[in-house]
């Protein structure tokens, strides 16, 4: 069986793979058809190394010489060969592509995909491609929602088999930078498809408000912060022993949480102290450990006021 790519722009197609039987799940696009090159670059024209993602950019007989009557577009997507073949042009597909090391473009997804969350540029197929890459995943998709009005996470679907999404969030942490881990993976029994076998994005599930993972609070320190990490999580009810970050909290939100731990509670934590102390229960454990101290420090200095001075 033969796997071909090509946008209209370079007339048909522009790759091709021969897909192997005994590995049905490998598939990728292939290299060049003759008299075609393919250049993957970054944002600003270079070329990147393989493994790295970026814009597949196609030159040769194929190219076409760009739109009717639309000489903007033909600009925008037909540009010079930044590699110096004279008179060559290249067309900018728009589809993001890495190189494989066996010379095999693997595809990986439409860069009108990309999205900016807690201001970081981020490529929405680079995620699910680090999915697709991990045991059991079969089908992986990656939107973005708006939990409230002040932050937007990332979601991921998955199918397979034998899947747990703390598991993958872990194994995600390990490839990638932690603003590009869903704060949720949603593991289903299948996706939702259009009538045409197309995934129906429309018909996701939405992330629902999970409840607590754990046991309520205990006492009146455990129940303010309880109610500190639901107001900034955005949830309705977090339990003492539910981790901070597993619940979708990021860098950004454990900074707001640390200005209303240290306005609540008279504290000075610091930022290092929402990362070390993840849950109410640990958190409520180090603000009495910083109130033991200083009470402890107030009565030595009520000591040393008692002290009287004598000369040698």
């Amino acid at each position: 069986m033969c796997n071909a790519y090509g946008p209209t722009e370079t007339t048909t197609f522009s790759t091709a793979a021969l897909m192997r039987s005994d590995a049905p799940d490998d598939v990728h696009i292939g290299c060049a058809i003759a008299n075609t090159r393919l250049l993957v670059l970054d944002r600003v024209g270079c070329r990147v190394p393989v493994g790295v993602v970026g814009e597949l950019h196609i030159g040769g007989a194929g190219v076409s010489r760009g739109y009717l009557n639309r000489p903007d577009l033909t600009a925008e997507r037909f540009v010079d060969d930044p590699s110096g073949h004279s008179g060559d042009r290249l067309y900018r597909t728009g589809d993001l592509v890495r190189w494989r090391p066996d010379g095999c473009l693997d595809y990986i997804g439409r860069m009108d995909q990309q999205v900016k969350v807690r201001g970081f540029r981020i490529e929405l197929g680079e995620i699910e491609a680090t999915l697709l890459a991990q045991a059991g995943v079969s089908e992986a998709v990656v939107s973005v929602h708006a939990a409230h009005d002040r932050d937007r996470k990332l979601i991921a679907h998955v199918t397979g088999h034998g899947l747990r999404a703390g598991q993958l969030k872990r194994a995600l942490a390990e490839h990638l930078p932690e603003h590009m881990v869903p704060a949720v993976i949603d593991v289903l029994e299948q996706m939702p498809r259009l009538p045409n076998g197309k995934l129906d994005r429309n018909a996701l599930p939405q992330p629902s408000d999970e409840g607590p993972t754990s046991a309520g609070p205990d006492n009146d320190s455990q129940s303010r912060l309880a109610a500190l990490f639901s107001q900034v999580l955005g949830v309705s009810e977090v339990g003492v022993h539910d981790d901070f970050y597993a619940r979708g909290g990021h860098s950004l939100l454990a900074i707001e949480l640390l200005g209303l731990v240290n306005a609540t509670f008279g504290t000075e934590l610091v930022l290092r102290d929402m990362f070390q102390s993840r849950t109410v229960a640990e958190l409520s454990v180090l603000i009495e450990q910083n109130r033991l101290v200083e009470r402890l420090l107030v009565h030595v200095d009520e000591d040393d006021s008692t002290l009287e001075t004598f000369e040698f």
